[in-house]
């Protein structure tokens, strides 16, 4: 089959449709949605969503608490002495533009139904992000990584952005761990992946990302890179999914030979 955009979608959407499941689960009104993504938590099960009708054409896309009820179960609190983590929840919600309910562990987006599939991306990005907290068991932090990076291009003085989003013109919404402005234009869309391994996720959503990006903003000069840890983690199956796509990868290693693309 031949290469070109129309093929890629269709393939893309095709697949899309394949595995992810739309159920009704309330059959008197059809008023709450089940919606099982191809996307999985830290326990490789399928991240599921639930869609509630609200009054007028508004809809509330919610975990209905699973996310943070999985963490806890597994030994992470979130109770006041939990500063850090509770401060890195907080931050990841509001990148995201994701709400938390203070009655319950509920996590949602409110939005009407053309606004429907902007929300569930945020949404599902956000958990991804939020499972990302699994790992900060030991005394770390979850942005030990991007850190490192962040302090390399302070020694080199190039100048970024941290933890931005950009719009596209259908009011999707993308975030980036690093925004590198560029003097012709050509930004560097940057995200860092700190744990290659177990980020087969995040991965697929930036090589959707970029495709997405550039097909909204047809004249844009924006280059998208993955910054990968490569200390001691396999890169190969994050490598394997950026193969064909937009995005360029670098491993951390080799980050002061690729300094003439990073730099502004």
């Amino acid at each position: 089959m031949q290469l070109n955009a129309n093929n890629l979608k269709t393939s893309y959407l095709k697949w899309l449709s394949k595995n992810e499941h739309y159920t009704n689960i309330d059959s008197s009104e059809n008023s709450i949605v089940e919606i099982d993504t191809p996307f999985l938590d830290n326990e490789f099960d399928d991240i599921v969503l639930y869609a509630y009708s609200r009054i007028g054409d508004n809809i509330l896309v919610t975990d209905d608490g699973w996310t943070i009820d999985n963490l806890e179960s597994n030994g992470l609190s979130f109770d006041k002495r939990s500063k850090t983590r509770n401060n890195i929840l907080t931050d990841t919600l509001d990148i995201f533009g994701v709400q938390k309910d203070q009655g319950s562990k509920k996590l949602y987006i409110r939005t009407d139904f053309d606004g429907f599939p902007a929300a569930k991306q945020r949404l599902v990005q956000a958990i991804l992000k939020i499972n990302d907290l699994m790992y900060l068991n030991r005394p770390t932090i979850l942005d030990a990584f991007s850190d490192e990076v962040q302090k390399f291009f302070d020694k080199e003085k190039i100048l970024y952005s941290r933890n931005k989003s950009i719009s596209g013109k259908n009011a999707l919404s993308f975030q980036f761990d690093f925004i590198i402005p560029r003097y012709d234009g050509g930004d560097r869309l940057v995200r860092t992946f700190s744990q290659p391994k177990r980020d087969k996720n995040p991965a697929k959503i930036f090589a959707w990302d970029s495709e997405t990006i550039k097909k909204i903003n047809g004249n844009s000069k924006a280059s998208f890179i993955a910054i990968l840890n490569d200390s001691e983690n396999s890169t190969e199956s994050v490598n394997s999914i950026f193969e064909d796509s937009l995005v360029q990868v670098i491993l951390a290693s080799k980050l002061a030979d690729n300094i003439e693309l990073l730099k502004n």
